[in-house]
């Protein structure tokens, strides 16, 4: 893969971590139920994790050279076109999408560590994919309890 193509994959890498770094702290910032808050909180903070490894890995340029990725449309942009997250939608809206930009991440990070041939950026890719798919359940099960909220100050957690 060549330079430019590498920088890119990883800045789309990063973007799509900011965006759902912001949309989780705003709507840890707007929640009252202190159990939601805190999942979102924890949602915030390992989204903020992933944007630095993969900063991380983007300042190391002789990384580009290991690896070995086949840069299809899948992998250089959105599998559909969706909206931005924002705290001004529904609950149950923007849960729906924050559910299917972590399903898609996971699978981003999965084609990228199939296709690397360093084990270490293998390993990454691997972890960052198993930590998108548990964002997927937690919000899975905070969406199963929100239908129909009016609002984002309304939501709580299921009785365990």
């Amino acid at each position: 893969m060549d330079e430019s193509k590498y920088q890119k994959m990883l800045s789309l890498a990063i973007f799509r971590e900011v965006e759902a770094y912001t949309f989780y702290r705003e709507i840890a910032e707007k929640v009252h139920n202190p159990e939601v808050k805190s999942l979102f909180d924890w949602l915030a903070d390992q989204e903020e994790e992933h944007e630095k490894q993969l900063d991380k890995i983007r300042s190391q340029p002789i990384l580009a050279r290991s690896m070995a990725v086949t840069l299809d449309g899948n992998l250089l942009e959105e599998p559909e076109p969706l909206p931005k997250l924002t705290v001004d939608m529904t609950p149950d809206e923007a849960l729906a999408l924050a559910i299917t930009k972590e399903r898609q991440a996971a699978e981003f990070y999965d084609s990228l560590a199939s296709s690397a041939e360093d084990d270490s950026i293998r390993r990454l890719c691997l972890e960052l994919s198993k930590m998108e798919l548990g964002h997927e359940q937690a919000l899975k099960r905070l969406l199963s309890t929100s239908k129909t909220l009016p609002n984002w100050e309304a939501i709580a957690l299921p009785e365990a």
